[in-house]
Order: structure tokens, then C-alpha cells, then sequence
């Protein structure tokens, strides 16, 4: 327990020392930016930070930076590449798009524009999704200062701006960072034309500088002002920022950029037409600086500034002497350039290969990472179902039994059911059997013939009712009657009702097997049995081979077509579409109950045909 205690405080000393150093060397390498022993330094901070995630990705970003202004871009390329295998994770989302920005800043430095703006766009997505407004805050300025270096000062103005209003709505407490966009407002409204706005935004940077003792920022709000003043040929309060930005530099230990100040100082006095005895020193000053401290700064420009000063004045040997000097500081530039270019075309060469390594070994552990959890969803599913499942069939076996029971009890009742309906067709075919016997006996106690013929037809009808509920009650199938096989008995019982003089009839019938309800199936039959038993009786009388066609089919529609056709002598419009007579009013009563378009003409004898939805 003792040496597990220890070990816990060890790893929180180590933990506790390595942020020390990271906040140490970060603040070194803001302060000395330009020392070579600062790359040495962080990458030892780094070494110091890896069991800390986090630290570590920070230590590596600011590594990076320094790099970059270097001119180490490769080398930057390959520190940030390795970062991505280590935040590959979900978790770790946030840290890729840092790492993104970083990339992107490094692309930009090295002009590879194209690359850049695709890792500036990668790290806003996550960010935005993430809602990660500090690091959009700080992504949108950059992506401002990378159209500012473009050109593009309207792009440029639309990011500043989203930075500028991002920090203000999400209140951030992060002051750097807002003196930051400040200057680069300041930044881009030089850059565009001179206006008030960049004296506005450059006074409140210098402002927030000095009260939070940012004397770096402060720095570099003297520049854009002393700048901004230039443009507005303001040229004493324009030296005196510069010589303010120059000195502030100088306190922090920035002395590249305390000499970049410097030299546009010189720039100013020399456009502006100062004694060359007051721009020389200057020159000179910038000179002697670089050389004894060793300062990474190039002179060419400055040996051909100091030229020009003693081309005007009339110095011909120090001006070629000065302009000698010049070439060759042009030459060690390119020359570093050069060897710059070569290191980095090295160092690209081992990045591709080492890339190519690491994006196989990233893709790998993903796949592992989707199989593995793909694997623990599996197996939690599978004790859930396992939970479940034991109770589950329980009541699966409880209700298959009650399902079983009801089943059979219903069973049981729709047998019965079945029974009690032939039962009821049965008693009401047995019923209209009996009232068409009365119905037959008075036919033969009757007399007259008129009253012959409308007992006949009573019996007819009748007949034509009770042929449906004897069907239902002989059959299994008591959902309705098949429609064929009803009418072929009902022209059977017809025939032998009506035709008393023994006409030969041939009927021809033609039904697809279509299954109708007991409502319709009793009005087709009495519509049949008035069209039919009024062929038998007066359409015959002068044809020699009587017939009678009924066809029933279904329509494309979906509709049924039915139709009785006989070749007798047709329909004598003035009498016998009277609707007066009780066949016709029966034909029009059970047409219009089956919500059928029917119509009668002559063709070769009379025709009817209904159309109706089944």
C-alpha cells in the first residue's frame, strides 16, 4: 500500500514540474523568440510533458510556432502531424482542431495557401460543432490575417469582425487575446486605406497593454499607430511611435522586432527628406546590432537603405562600399534561403514516408477503436437480451396460452355462429317457399288469366329471393354467393316459371367466378328476372332460334359490366320504357340500390348494361 502511494505522488510531482517547465519555456520563448537554444528548450519541455496529453499538444503547438518563424516549416509540418496519432480519439476533438490551426498558420507562413485555408476550414467545423468560442475567437483572427496577407481585405474585414463579435457576445475574459484583434483591425484598416478606424482599434489595444503590463503588445500597438500616422503624413508623432515600439522591444528581449522598428524609422527620416547625418546613424545602428548580437535579421535591404544615404551624400566610396555589403547580405539570404529550402525538401521527404507510416498505423487503431466498441455494444446487447429474455418468455408463453384458449373459444362461437346464420337463410328460404306455394295455389284456383300472370310473376320474384338464402344456407361460404352458379338456377327456375309454351330458349351465360353479398346478389337477380321473364314473354314471337346472353365481367377499372342481351324484337320506346310498369320501376329500384349506371338499347334485340363497384 506504502509503494502504491508513493508512486501515486511521484507521478503527480512529475506532473505538477512538467507544467512548471511548459509555463516556464512558453514565457521564455514569447519573451526570446529569436534564441535558437528556445527550439532545444521546448523540446525538452515536451520530452517533460508526455504523460500529460494536453500539455504536451500545447508544448508541441508553441514548438511549432517558433519553427514557423524560423522557416522551419517542414520540420513545424512533421512536430503537428505527430500530434494527429495521438488525438485521434473522440475525446480529443477539440485538440485536432488546435492542432489544425496550428497546421494551417505553418502553411500560410510557407505559402501554401491552398492547404492552409483546408485546415483553417477543418478546424472551424470542429469548433463550431464543438461550440468551442475561445478557440473560434482566435481561428477567425487568424484566418483574418491570412486574407489580410493575401490581399483579400474584405474577406479579412468579415473575419476580424465574426472574432471581434464572438468575444464580446460570449463575454471572454481573455485579454491577449483581445488586444490581438484589436491590432489586427488596426492591421488590416492600414493595410486597406488609411482611416480613423485603425488609429481607434490600435489606441484601445495600447490601452488594454498598459493595464494589464502586455509591454510586447504594447509594442506592437506603437507600430501600427506609428504606421498609421505615416500613412497620415503625420511624420513626428509617426518617430516617436516607432522609437517607442523600438524601445519597448528592446525591454523584452525582442530584438528582431525591435530592429524591424527600428528600420522603418530609417524608412520614415529618408522618404521624408531628413538630414542624412540623422538617417545614417540609424543605419548604422541597425547594422551593429546584428552583427554583435547575432541577430537573425536580413541586411540587404538595410545595406541598401545605408547606400542611398551616402549616394546623396556625395560618399561614392562608402556608397559602394554599402551597396558591396548589400549584395552580399542578399546573397547569405538566399543563401539560407537555399539551405533552408534543401533542409525542408529533406525533411518533406522523411514527413511522407513517416506520414504514410503513421496514417497506416492511425487508420489501423481506428479500425481496432470501431471494432472494439462495435464489440462492447454487442455484448451489452447481449446481456440485456439475456435479462430480458427469461422474463420475456414467460409472458410470451403466458400469452401464447391465453391467445390459445381465446382462440379456441371463438372458434367455438363462430361455429356456432355459422350454424345460427344457415339457420336464419334456411327459415327465410323456407318462408318464401311457403308464401310462393300460397302464392301457386291461388294461381290454380284462379280463373283469370290477367291474374294468372301477376301471381306468376309474384312467384318469380319470390323465387328469385329465396334461391340466394337457399345457396347461402347448402354452402360453407356464407360471406356472400357465387354469382355464376345463381344465375344459371335462376334462369332454370325462370324458364320453367314463365315459359308456359315451352319456347326452345337457349340461354348462354358467361360469368367470371366472382363472389357477390347477399344485398346484391338479390338485386341482380331480380334485375335478371324482370329482363328475362319479359324476353320469354313478348321478344320471341318472331324469331325463329331464340337465345338469351348474360355476361358478366370486370373492368380494368376495377368496376363489373353486366349485361342481358336477347335477339328477340327489341324495346318499343313509347310503351315499353314506360316507368309506370312494375318491371321497369323493380329494374330502376335495384339498378339504383347496387349504385349502378345502367342504360337499354336496341341492338339486334334489346340489350341492358349496368356498371357497378363490386
Amino acid at each position: 500500500m506504502k509503494i502504491n502511494k508513493t508512486y501515486i505522488l511521484f507521478i503527480v510531482l512529475f506532473i505538477h514540474f512538467g507544467l512548471k517547465c511548459q509555463t516556464e519555456c512558453i514565457a521564455l520563448v514569447k519573451n526570446k523568440i529569436n534564441h535558437d537554444s528556445s527550439i532545444v528548450l521546448l523540446e525538452k519541455c515536451a520530452e517533460n510533458t508526455k504523460q500529460d496529453t494536453i500539455s504536451y499538444v500545447k508544448t508541441i503547438c508553441h514548438l511549432s510556432n517558433l519553427l514557423t518563424k524560423k522557416s522551419r516549416y517542414v520540420r513545424a509540418e512533421k512536430k503537428l502531424f505527430s500530434l494527429l496519432s495521438l488525438i485521434y480519439t473522440p475525446r480529443h476533438k477539440l485538440l485536432r482542431g488546435v492542432v489544425y490551426n496550428h497546421l494551417a498558420n505553418n502553411y500560410k507562413a510557407s505559402r501554401e495557401l491552398s492547404k492552409a485555408l483546408r485546415f483553417y476550414l477543418q478546424a472551424e467545423i470542429l469548433f463550431e460543432k464543438e461550440k468551442s468560442y475561445n478557440n473560434l475567437i482566435k481561428l477567425y483572427t487568424d484566418m483574418a490575417e491570412y486574407y489580410r496577407s493575401q490581399g483579400q481585405y474584405g474577406d479579412a474585414r468579415k473575419y476580424i469582425k465574426k472574432s471581434h463579435d464572438l468575444f464580446f457576445k460570449k463575454a471572454s475574459r481573455d485579454t491577449l487575446q483581445l488586444i490581438h484583434i484589436y491590432n489586427r483591425y488596426a492591421a488590416i484598416a492600414n493595410e486597406n486605406s488609411p482611416s480613423d478606424s485603425s488609429l481607434m482599434f490600435s489606441l484601445l489595444a495600447l490601452d488594454l497593454c498598459r493595464k494589464t503590463g502586455n509591454l510586447h503588445g504594447e509594442a506592437i500597438s506603437y507600430n501600427e499607430i506609428g504606421f498609421a500616422m505615416k500613412n497620415r503624413k503625420n511624420v513626428d508623432s509617426s518617430m516617436n511611435c516607432y522609437k517607442r515600439a523600438f524601445d519597448l522591444w528592446m525591454k523584452v528581449g525582442a530584438d528582431a522586432d525591435a530592429i524591424h522598428a527600428k528600420y522603418n524609422l530609417a524608412l520614415l527620416l529618408g522618404h521624408n527628406n531628413y538630414p542624412k547625418k540623422i538617417v545614417l546613424p540609424i543605419y548604422q545602428e541597425i547594422i551593429e546590432m546584428v552583427i554583435n548580437k547575432k541577430i537573425d535579421y536580413p541586411l540587404d535591404q538595410v545595406f541598401l537603405g545605408l547606400s542611398n544615404c551616402y549616394f546623396f551624400a556625395g560618399d561614392s566610396l562608402d556608397y559602394y562600399r554599402a551597396r558591396k555589403y548589400a549584395y552580399e547580405a542578399l546573397m547569405e539570404k538566399n543563401r539560407k534561403i537555399y539551405d533552408l529550402d534543401v533542409s525542408n525538401i529533406k525533411e518533406r521527404y522523411e514527413n511522407e514516408k513517416n506520414l504514410e507510416r503513421i496514417t497506416k498505423y492511425t487508420n489501423e487503431l481506428e479500425e481496432s477503436e470501431k471494432k472494439l466498441t462495435l464489440k462492447r455494444k454487442e455484448n451489452r446487447v447481449m446481456y440485456i437480451s439475456l435479462i430480458v429474455l427469461i422474463p420475456l418468455l414467460i409472458i410470451i408463453g403466458f400469452l401464447l396460452k391465453r391467445i390459445y384458449t381465446d382462440n379456441k373459444r371463438l372458434n367455438t362461437k363462430n361455429k356456432e355462429k355459422d350454424v345460427l346464420i344457415q339457420e336464419i337463410h334456411h327459415r327465410v328460404k323456407n318462408n318464401l317457399q311457403f308464401v310462393s306455394s300460397l302464392i301457386n295455389m291461388q294461381i290454380n284456383s284462379s280463373k283469370s288469366n290477367l291474374e294468372i300472370d301477376s301471381l306468376n310473376d309474384a312467384s318469380r320474384r319470390i323465387r328469385s329471393m329465396a334461391l340466394v338464402h337457399e345457396m347461402l344456407y347448402n354452402q360453407d361460404n356464407l360471406e356472400g354467393v357465387e354469382i355464376k352458379k345463381y344465375l344459371e338456377e335462376l334462369m332454370s327456375s325462370i324458364n320453367e316459371i314463365v315459359n308456359s309454351k315451352n319456347i326452345p330458349i337457349q340461354f348462354n351465360i358467361q360469368c367470371e367466378k366472382t363472389i357477390f353479398e347477399t344485398t346484391k346478389a338479390i338485386a341482380l337477380g331480380m334485375i335478371t328476372s324482370e329482363l328475362v321473364s319479359n324476353s320469354i314473354k313478348y321478344a320471341f314471337k318472331k324469331t325463329p332460334t331464340p337465345c338469351i346472353d348474360i355476361e358478366l365481367k370486370k373492368l380494368n377499372t376495377g368496376k363489373i359490366s353486366f349485361t342481358v342481351r336477347d335477339n328477340g324484337l327489341g324495346m318499343n320506346n313509347k310503351v315499353d320504357t314506360n316507368s309506370e310498369k312494375l318491371g321497369m320501376r323493380l329494374i330502376s329500384i335495384f339498378s339504383r340500390q347496387i349504385k349502378g349506371d345502367y342504360s337499354f338499347q336496341n341492338d339486334g334485340g334489346l340489350v341492358y348494361t349496368i356498371t357497378f363497384e363490386l
